[in-house]
């Protein structure tokens, strides 16, 4: 276990949020939001609304978490990025979710044209109907990914005294359009970008999914997705490799009752921990502005 781990989590030293966390938190309420739109069938009048109201709550998260930090010259930078990426998320994924939630039955077709209250959604909007390629918009998926849940926490004992608790960001269904019938479950993590160390995610989804089995919900396949372009890493686990994660998740509980937390230092550890300016072993020199 990491000295990371004992600072924050044992020693319980106060860690401040840093830029990249605020704008990763403020993200994920924004797209949060978007899912539970249509996992709650909205009415349709309101869709008018969704990107306006995925901004407002990106706004109110971002200078909440960033309002010790008003002497930083990159909090008004960074927050133009977020506002730029919930936009480009809101019409990328809207015509996925459209045609899945019938959006263009008869009556709705001019929903796109309506007349919206912010002249700068309603231009994205207009850009979005300009840049539609029909034959796009004449293929047929095979399958369609239905979201059922956001934000869903879960708490399950793995074995006596290792509990695992943390909260899933999407639940999709996939539905075979062939059969009309659901094919499987995917577990969706969404991250701000997608980084070049993939053994994290794997290990992140290899924990959800160690979750669901506990409560008789089998998934054994994730993908993180990135906000800000839409990449995605799709990874599908077998039980084996999910045992010999369990194994892993009760020797590292293990080691944390042992007091076990040397450190191991990397370029990729030190730069994210909010410990490594006082510790004697951090990786240096940091290859960032600090």
């Amino acid at each position: 276990m990491s000295s990371s781990f004992y600072y924050q989590y044992v020693v319980r030293l106060p860690t401040p949020p840093t830029l990249p966390m605020a704008l990763g938190s403020a993200l994920h309420e924004a797209v949060e939001h978007f899912g539970e739109f249509f996992i709650e069938d909205r009415p349709r009048n309101e869709m008018d609304q969704l990107l306006v109201n995925m901004l407002e709550i990106y706004t109110k998260r971002y200078k909440k978490m960033t309002a010790f930090m008003k002497n930083d010259p990159d909090v008004p930078k960074r927050y133009q990025d977020g506002a730029t990426i919930i936009r480009d998320f809101y019409l990328r994924e809207l015509p996925r979710h459209d045609f899945l939630y019938g959006m263009d039955e008869e009556g709705d077709e001019d929903m796109h044209h309506e007349v919206y209250h912010d002249p700068e959604i309603a231009q994205l909007m207009a850009y979005e109907e300009s840049a539609r390629d029909p034959k796009e918009d004449s293929k047929q998926p095979s399958t369609l990914s239905i979201p059922i849940s956001v934000e869903e926490k879960f708490e399950v004992v793995l074995q006596e005294g290792v509990i695992l608790n943390g909260i899933i960001d999407r639940i999709e269904d996939i539905l075979d359009l062939s059969s009309k019938e659901n094919a499987s479950n995917v577990l969706v993590e969404y991250k701000t970008k997608i980084g070049s160390n993939l053994t994290i995610y794997r290990d992140q989804l290899r924990f959800y999914m160690l979750a669901m089995m506990h409560l008789n919900r089998k998934t054994l396949t994730g993908k993180v997705v990135s906000i800000t372009n839409g990449d995605a890493v799709d990874y599908t686990a077998t039980m084996k490799q999910l045992e010999t994660f369990r194994t892993k998740i009760i020797d590292t509980s293990q080691a944390i009752k042992n007091g076990q937390f040397d450190a191991k230092p990397s370029q990729w550890n030190c730069q994210y921990c909010p410990f490594s300016k006082g510790c004697p072993k951090s990786h240096k020199p940091y290859p960032y502005k600090r």
